[in-house]
């Protein structure tokens, strides 16, 4: 099992008190889902979780920083 894949189950083992949740494979990392709805994406060892306007301040103030995508070229 890759440290990737053994961060995915994790976070999931983490999410349990939600609800079940998921981590499927994709974009070279793994999505987060709780009933069909993806909130988050593991890629590069780090987590990033799906923010709105209302708590978009909430994970800046704990030091989070937006997901980023750069195509190469």
């Amino acid at each position: 099992m890759s440290e990737q894949q053994d961060f995915a189950t994790h976070i999931v083992d983490l999410l349990e008190p939600f609800g079940y949740c998921e981590a499927r494979r994709m974009f070279g990392g793994y999505g987060i889902f709780h009933q069909e709805l993806m909130f988050g994406l593991i890629t590069r060892g780090s987590l990033y979780l799906e923010a709105d306007a209302e708590s978009r301040a909430d994970f800046v103030a704990e030091g989070s920083s937006a997901f980023i995508y750069l195509k190469k070229n």
